[in-house]
């Protein structure tokens, strides 16, 4: 299956596998940003692309921008009607804290500071397949071992 995609600027480049059988495609800042402890950003591709109907696209983090700078994608459904440019969220979870202190906070600010440059992988694309089932009103959903227990009620 082959997704048209349309390149905005010279600065714009085709998702690619890291690997040949990588599920997400790395995508990539067409400008170069900053981003501080606690804030969010939108990020640009300069990348619009056509998923097929039956599927859409889901942004997801890159393991190593989470593990290594504490950076997450935030959002992140692309609907196969979206034609519009990619853009992603970016937050930098890092907090102010060092040795369970509180810290300087503009000494960690610069510290923890994410710096992304056009170019930079900055996460991932998944094309998946959805399914489109209709919703049936009913008065009663029947039995099952968990019922309505909610968070944390099927343990550790």
């Amino acid at each position: 299956m082959n997704i048209p995609i349309k390149l905005l600027s010279p600065k714009a480049k085709i998702p690619t596998r890291g690997s040949k059988c990588a599920a997400g495609l790395d995508l990539y800042a067409s400008e170069d940003y900053s981003c501080y402890p606690g804030e969010r950003i939108v990020v640009k591709t300069d990348i619009c692309i056509k998923i097929p109907d039956g599927y859409y696209g889901r942004i997801a983090p890159r393991s190593g921008l989470a593990l290594k700078q504490g950076i997450m994608t935030m959002a992140g459904v692309i609907d196969s009607d979206y034609l519009g440019e990619i853009k992603v969220i970016l937050f930098n979870a890092n907090f102010f804290f060092s040795g369970g202190k509180l810290q300087d906070h503009n000494r960690l600010s610069q510290l923890n500071l994410f710096r992304v440059a056009a170019g930079d992988r900055i996460a991932q694309l998944i094309i998946e397949k959805y399914y489109d089932f209709p919703f049936v009103e009913v008065n009663n959903l029947g039995d099952s071992e968990r019922q309505d227990k909610g968070f944390g009620s099927s343990g550790k």
